[in-house]
C-alpha cells in the first residue's frame, strides 16, 4: 500500500484494503501517501532551458527579494552530512511526539506581499503570495513533467525561508517526478535538520535511499521494517566491500543504551536470525584511505529491494562515480566520504544518456 503513518482520530492504524469495506462516516483521518509507480523506461527530464523557464513563473527569485531579511537562508551546502540532531526529530515524529499537521498551522498562511514582474507594458498589482499558493503553482507546473535530483534541489535552495515547513512538502511534491531518485538524498543539502528528519519520516526509507550511495551516518531502529530492511542491506554490503566501511557502528536494546565493546557479528545474516529489535548506530564509509571501495556488484544487486531504479546507463554512471574516487577525498576521524559534487554525478549521467535529447 501507497499509505504511511496513518492516524485516525488522534490513534495510528493501517489502512488495508477492509478499510474501504467500513468506511467510517465520521473522524479525522491523517496519513501520507508516496506514489510507487515510476516512468516507463528511456523517458528523458525536461531540458535545463525548459526548467528556467517553467520555474520563472514561481517568482522564487522576487519572493527571495521580498521576504523579511531575518528569514532568508545562507547558502546551502554542496553535501550535508547526516548528524545526531537529524534523528532526534525523527524519533520525535515516529513517536507521535511532534505531529506533522501540527508544523504548517503558521507557516502555510503566512505570506509575502510580492509585485510580479512588469509584462506588456502593464504595471501590475502587488499580491500577497503566500505557501500554500507557492505550493500549488509549484505542483500545477510540474505535476506532468520530468525532472532531475539537481533541477529539484536548485528549487528547494531558492524556497523562501519565511514559509518555513512548506519547504518539506515542496520536496514531497517533486519526489515523484524525480528520474534518478537514486540520487534524491542529495536534495537533503537544501533543507535543514528537522525538514531532513521530516522527509525521511514521511517517504520512508526503502522510498529515498538507494544502496548505491550508502555512504553517511545511520540511526536505525530495528523494531521498524523498512529500517530493519535497510540495516540487512548495511551488513551484506559490510560483508561485500573490503575494509573498515562502518565507522563508529554501535548496538542497543535502546538508543540510549550501547552495548559495551559490541562488533558486528556475520550470525545476522543466518536466516531467521536477523535481530528484530535493538537499535544500530553506524557510518558508512567507502574512502581509499581506509581500504575501502565499492563493490559494485553487490550495491547493483540490493537495489532491487528499494524504490529508486538503477540508471539507465549504468556503466556511464559507473564510470563517473570510479572517476571521483580517484580524486582528492576530503577525510577527518569519525567522518564519511565527501564526494566532489552529487550534482556533478547526476549530470555526467544525464549528459552520457542524451547529449542533445529534449524532453517536454
Amino acid at each position: 500500500m501507497c499509505f504511511r503513518n496513518e492516524i485516525y482520530n488522534q490513534k495510528p492504524i493501517t489502512i488495508t484494503t477492509s478499510f474501504y469495506d467500513t468506511l467510517p462516516k465520521y473522524g479525522s483521518l491523517d496519513f501520507d501517501f508516496v506514489q510507487f509507480s515510476r516512468p516507463v523506461a528511456g523517458i528523458l527530464p525536461m531540458s535545463d532551458n525548459r526548467f528556467k523557464a517553467l520555474i520563472s513563473k514561481l517568482y522564487l527569485d522576487e519572493l527571495s527579494a521580498a521576504e523579511p531579511s531575518a528569514s532568508r537562508r545562507v547558502i546551502s551546502p554542496a553535501y550535508r552530512k547526516l548528524n545526531i540532531a537529524v534523528y532526534d526529530f525523527l524519533l520525535e515524529l515516529q513517536k507521535r511526539h511532534i505531529r506533522v499537521p501540527d508544523l504548517y498551522n503558521h507557516d502555510i498562511v503566512t505570506y509575502i506581499k510580492l509585485t510580479p514582474p512588469k509584462e506588456n507594458d502593464t504595471a501590475p498589482e502587488p499580491v500577497n503570495f503566500s505557501g500554500r499558493r507557492l505550493l500549488l503553482e509549484l505542483q500545477a507546473l510540474f505535476c506532468t513533467r520530468w525532472m532531475t535530483s539537481r533541477q529539484a534541489r536548485f528549487i528547494l535552495d531558492k524556497w523562501p525561508g519565511y514559509f518555513g515547513s512548506t519547504r518539506v512538502d515542496a520536496a514531497l511534491i517533486l519526489f515523484d517526478r524525480i528520474l534518478d531518485l537514486y540520487n534524491y538524498s542529495q536534495i537533503f543539502a537544501s533543507l535543514t535538520d528537522a525538514e531532513v528528519g521530516q522527509v525521511i519520516y514521511r517517504l520512508g526509507w526503502l522510498n529515498l535511499w538507494s544502496p548505491l550511495m550508502p555512504e553517511m551516518y545511520y540511526e536505525l531502529d530495528l523494531t521498524i521494517y523498512e529500517q530493519r530492511e535497510v540495516t540487512k542491506i548495511l551488513v551484506q554490503l559490510a560483508m561485500d566491500e573490503p575494509g573498515e566501511n562502518w565507522q563508529g557502528a554501535t548496538f542497543g536494546w535502546d538508543r540510549d543504551a550501547p552495548m559495551p565493546g559490541w562488533v558486528l557479528n556475520m550470525s545476522w545474516l543466518t536466516p531467521g536470525n536477523f535481530p528484530q529489535k535493538g537499535y544500530l548506530r553506524v557510518e558508512y564509509y567507502s574512502g581509499a584511505d581506509q581500504g575501502c571501495s565499492p563493490v559494485w556488484s553487490s550495491r547493483r544487486a540490493t537495489a532491487m529491494n528499494v524504490l529508486a531504479e538503477l540508471p539507465q546507463q549504468f556503466d556511464a554512471f559507473l564510470a563517473h562515480q570510479e572517476l571521483e574516487r580517484r580524486k582528492t577525498w576530503k577525510s577527518a576521524k569519525n567522518q564519511a566520504i565527501v564526494l566532489e559534487s552529487a550534482d556533478a554525478i547526476a549530470a555526467a549521467e544525464l549528459r552520457a544518456l542524451t547529449p542533445s535529447s529534449r524532453s517536454k
